[in-house]
Order: structure tokens, then sequence, then C-alpha cells
């Protein structure tokens, strides 16, 4: 699986990539994929991840040093609570846009929404996710 995360504004110069093995099940008509992600600046703490990808939306769940569940729908706002270390931040997202291609030997994601904080516009985000067989 391959995750890229960035922010579209001057803020968000760096992108943030996770590449990792996981587990894939498609239960219920939705891909399933389990993984675990190291945290920044060369931590040894690691988030347990989901991510699991419907005909029209996704769910992204958190749990461990950074906690938090995300849902992508279009034209939805829904609220999140993004748990770390230093405290929880409130916030929503707004989803502009969310492509999904689901093949039988790959999966293909790209959402583009923006994070709202306090109601205020704070960035805009590109989500893509890639999910291919194990080598």
């Amino acid at each position: 699986m391959r995750a890229l995360h960035k922010g579209v504004t001057e803020m968000d110069a760096l992108p943030v990539e996770v590449k990792t093995k996981g587990i894939y099940r498609f239960v219920n008509k939705r891909h399933h994929i389990s993984f675990m992600e190291a945290l920044d600046g060369g931590s040894k703490e690691q988030t347990r991840d989901h991510i699991a990808i419907g005909e029209d939306a996704v769910d992204v769940h958190k749990t461990g040093q950074a906690e938090t569940d995300m849902h992508f729908e279009m034209g939805k706002r829904t609220p999140l609570d993004y748990e770390t270390r230093f405290g929880r931040l409130r916030l929503e997202t707004d989803t502009k846009e969310l492509y999904i291609d689901a093949a039988d030997d790959r999966i293909r994601v790209e959402i583009r929404y923006s994070i709202y904080s306090a109601g205020k516009h704070a960035s805009d985000c590109v989500m893509q996710i890639e999910i291919v067989p194990a080598d």
C-alpha cells in the first residue's frame, strides 16, 4: 500500500507518504485495509490504521499515539477529533472530490478536501491511496 497525503497551502509544504504492507479484506461490499504506521520524527511509536473504501465513501481510522476517525463522502462536511499526545484538535473535513477506482489487481483513491478549525478554513488537502498485491 502507498498513501500520500499533502496539503496544498504554504503551511503544508511537505507531503506525508506511507509505504507499507498490510492486511486486505473485502467485507460487506467494502475494501478494508489495516496496517501499522510509524509516527513522524523517527519515533518508534506507531499508530494502527484502518481504511475502509466503499463505492462512494472512504473512512480512515487511526488508534495509538495519534487517534482519529475521518469520513470522506462527496459534498459532506464531517466533524472529527484528532487526538495527539499534545492534546485534542477539533476539526471538520469538507470533501470536495472523491475518486475511487477498484480493479482486481489494485485500488486507487484520491480525495481532495478542506480542513476547518473553529469554523474557519485551515487547509486544502489531497490524499492519494494505492493498494496493490504484495510482491
